[in-house]
């Protein structure tokens, strides 16, 4: 069956999924779905069936709707780093670069802690799947922006561990760290404001 127009959108499995989202989480259950066409009231608000799908995919471009659910995005790095392990098996305690092309941060890092830090330390402190920053299968290329924002952000990182903490006098701790979980907490956006109590 081909589906066109509007229809297309309503058949997707995703969109539906978001669209579920959103009903039951923003919509009353006093709002009746009446499509284009309708013209009688089962009681409640009415408003046309077109109108979730949208508000869908607005949320899910601006962020407000995850994409993927973390244990989907969670199962999907294992298996690439599962792949990737098999790939360069026996060269695990090799540094990165010897192992890996196109490496431009942590040089000297062993190559099998590399793919722990890639899926723990970036992809799961922004509640992100290795596609985000790479092309799966093709790790070196630099197509994709999110991977020189993160290399930017590393560098910054380490800026503000090495030099900038290092210069606050009376922090708790003698050493202070921070890193990509200190202010993403899971999400690619940080925190700009506390949660509301």
């Amino acid at each position: 069956m081909v589906v066109k127009g509007r229809n297309a959108f309503l058949h997707c499995h995703f969109l539906r999924t978001f669209c579920d989202v959103i009903r039951k989480r923003f919509i009353p259950k006093n709002v009746v779905m009446e499509s284009r066409n309708s013209s009688h009231s089962k009681g409640g608000i009415m408003i046309q069936k077109w109108i979730i799908p949208t508000v869908a995919v607005l949320m899910l471009v601006s962020g407000l709707l995850p994409a993927q659910s973390q244990d989907s995005i969670e199962a999907e790095n294992q298996r690439y780093v599962e792949a990737v392990l098999k790939q360069i098996a026996g060269n695990e305690n090799k540094p990165a670069e010897e192992v890996f092309r196109n490496i431009k941060t942590l040089k000297g890092t062993p190559a099998g802690r590399l793919l722990r830090v890639m899926n723990f330390g970036y992809s799961r402190s922004l509640g992100v799947s290795c596609n985000h920053c790479h092309v799966p299968g093709e790790w070196d290329r630099d197509d994709k922006p999110p991977k020189k924002v993160t290399r930017d952000m590393a560098a910054m990182v380490d800026k503000i561990n090495s030099e900038l903490l290092a210069d606050i006098d009376h922090l708790r701790t003698k050493n202070p760290v921070i890193n990509c979980t200190t202010c993403h907490r899971g999400q690619q956006q940080p925190a700009l404001s506390l949660p509301p109590r």
